[in-house]
């Protein structure tokens, strides 16, 4: 009897010993090697901005000139459809951008193609930027409708002579002197009338004769062109991601 409860004991005790180092033991791990899978593709999207302008006319314009200039973008043979936007910039000759409201004294964007239309463009303004995207994704092989046709230099621009510039003298009811203005400005002025309306640009002076020369002033539309593409993206997606490169 003494050894039968000798041996449970020490059996018990080991199975004791066992179970206390299952503590401190980590699960039975193991790598089993890696499998790498790359995902590549040939799809790709290429295209270009184009436009039809009478560059040599606007180089050397008339107030009250129209000018041809016609924006698109399109999407070259077997390259992947693609949603397409354009950014248009009005900048004056200084190099600052204009709201279209102030660049229209200078010229006007003659026959804007935007509505609901398949091939007409949505615009979405930003400040002194103005966005448009095409209504229609494009697929290889074709282009949009121009954004517009022409712009139309504002026929109230002139040139000024040394004439126009003078003292203008303002006086009260009594009689009495309270104002007096001096028109004449410095070299790259522009001059506006009392309307708001470009009279020209101060070019120079002549200090032998007095007399200042004036250009008619310089201005540029800037036109950017942009895609993204059309396979699983919606339109609302597609100008969130043009706007994200244009801006």
């Amino acid at each position: 009897m003494k050894k039968q409860t000798m041996k449970k004991t020490i059996l018990g005790l080991s199975l004791a010993a066992v179970l206390g180092l299952g503590g401190t033991f980590a699960y039975l791990t193991a790598t089993t090697g890696e499998k790498v899978n790359n995902f590549t593709s040939d799809n790709n999207i290429t295209g270009r901005t184009d436009e039809v302008f009478e560059e040599q006319k606007a180089s050397n314009y008339q107030p009250g000139d129209l000018i041809k200039k016609a924006p698109t973008v399109s999407i070259d043979q077997g390259s992947e459809s693609a949603w397409v936007g354009l950014k248009v910039e009005y900048i004056d000759s200084k190099g600052n951008a204009l709201p279209y409201d102030k660049f229209s004294k200078l010229a006007t964007v003659e026959d804007f193609n935007v509505g609901e239309g398949a091939t007409q463009w949505t615009k979405s303004a930003h400040g002194n930027t103005e966005f448009y995207i095409y209504n229609t994704a494009l697929t290889g092989g074709t282009k949009a409708t121009p954004l517009f046709t022409q712009t139309k230099v504002n026929a109230g621009i002139t040139t000024l002579s040394s004439e126009k510039t003078k003292t203008v003298y303002t006086y009260d009811a009594q009689g009495n002197l309270v104002k007096t203005e001096k028109s004449d400005v410095s070299k790259g002025t522009t001059v506006y009338d009392a309307d708001g309306n470009v009279l020209g640009e101060f070019k120079e002076f002549n200090a032998d004769t007095g007399a200042l020369t004036t250009k008619l002033p310089s201005f540029t539309i800037k036109i950017t062109g942009y895609a993204v593409q059309s396979k699983n993206v919606d339109k609302t997606t597609a100008l969130t991601e043009l706007e994200k490169l244009a801006f």
